[in-house]
């Protein structure tokens, strides 16, 4: 009798830990991140750069002064301490349609920072580009970054 209840002693235990532990492995944690956005944000020196995939044309994670000024002309009053911060960047070109940026999150998910933008039309028929960028923490520096632009429903 003891030796049958300790094998299903056992074998219960043995259940919940697998049980635990294939629920664990599921899980995913979702951290929104927060940055402040570039407003008046135009790229500029980024005409060869064509590393981006779907909507996103260029893709830009600039970490220092001389790519700031390299890539960026900011018409406005915010500076980027980069001891401090860095830049992620993009441009998306539309070939029918005017765009504008609707919307711009980051999320941690999984050691990646998601940067989702999403992008509307325009009332004119003229190709455009949205151009996006916003300042992060330095903390999430060496995330690899996703880029993922979509275009509003």
């Amino acid at each position: 009798m003891n030796n049958s209840r300790l094998k299903l002693a056992i074998s219960v235990i043995i259940f919940i830990i697998l049980i635990l532990g294939v629920f664990s492995c599921n899980s995913t944690d979702v951290i929104n991140t927060s940055f402040e956005v570039l407003e008046n944000c135009n790229l500029q020196n980024v005409d060869s750069i064509a590393n981006g995939t779907g909507l996103s044309a260029v893709e830009l994670v600039i970490a220092n002064q001389s790519d700031y000024e390299k890539y960026i002309v900011y018409n406005g009053p915010m500076e980027v301490d980069f001891n401090e911060e860095f830049v992620i960047a993009g441009r998306s070109t539309w070939q029918t349609h005017g765009v504008r940026v609707k919307e711009q999150s980051l999320q941690l998910i999984s050691d990646i920072l998601r940067y989702r933008v999403i992008i509307g039309d325009m009332d004119y028929q003229m190709p455009e580009r949205a151009e996006y960028g916003i300042v992060v923490s330095k903390a999430y520096m060496n995330y690899q970054v996703d880029f993922i632009v979509e275009k509003e429903d």
